[in-house]
């Protein structure tokens, strides 16, 4: 999982560590889905928009105000669209093992995005 043509350490993978040993890609695409469920269909435009929004938010340690400034939208917006994905998902931020499940669904497909 990740990108190609460059080289990293086996000890620099973090989580990707234990991905890339999941031989099965469905299973892991499998969990994703489990964990991000509806977000994942296709026919709603504002999911990719959602995705976009979790994984930056997640990368910017859950700050509002940082995930805006890099999306370029006002911290309301973050909040509003967090908010949903919690609605749609069922999940709570709040609660460790749903974060903690998010950010692995949120590994995992941009893992396998860049395997495209």
């Amino acid at each position: 999982m990740g990108e190609f043509g460059g080289v990293t350490a086996f000890a620099d993978l973090g989580i990707h560590r234990l991905l890339v040993r999941i031989p099965d890609i469905t299973e892991l695409r499998t969990f994703a889905g489990e964990v991000l469920g509806e977000l994942l269909e296709q026919d709603n435009p504002n999911n990719a928009e959602y995705l976009a929004t979790l994984s930056c938010y997640f990368a910017e340690n859950s700050s509002p105000r940082r995930t805006a400034q890099r999306l370029h939208v006002h911290p309301n917006t973050v909040s509003y669209r967090i908010r949903r994905i919690e609605e749609i998902t069922g999940l709570s931020f709040t609660v460790h093992r749903d974060r903690l499940m998010a950010e692995v669904a949120v590994e995992i497909l941009a893992g396998l995005r860049s395997r495209r």
